[in-house]
């Protein structure tokens, strides 16, 4: 049950995600989402080299406490950040003059 329980919440938090960078960058989506997938399967292959040495070290409790803890003090509070002052870093830094290739046509008439 637990395993539901964890495997739900990693999903509502990539579907979050996922809405945020849409919503955000509508004619950029496909790139930044794109972007986003590398990143997260790039970290999902990477941790299982940095795992096992980490349990072998100091035990299977205190890697996923660790694991816990950083998500929990660094991982969230970013991404509340992000929603917080993500508008205004938008409209500060303005729009990226690229599109997708679906929009290309659009924007250029």
């Amino acid at each position: 049950m637990i395993l539901v329980v964890v495997g739900a919440g990693i999903q509502m938090g990539n579907t979050a995600i996922c809405s945020y960078i849409v919503d955000a960058y509508p004619m950029q989506s496909m790139a930044t989402i794109t972007f986003y997938a590398v990143l997260l399967n790039m970290s999902a292959f990477v941790d299982p080299f940095f795992i096992v040495p980490w349990v072998e070290s100091v035990g299977f409790t205190w890697t996923f406490a660790g694991h816990a803890i950083i998500t929990v003090f660094f991982f969230i509070p970013v991404i509340a950040a992000l929603h917080m002052f993500g508008p205004a870093m938008r409209k500060k830094s303005g729009s990226p003059d690229w599109v997708n290739p679906e929009f290309e046509e659009s924007v250029l008439h």
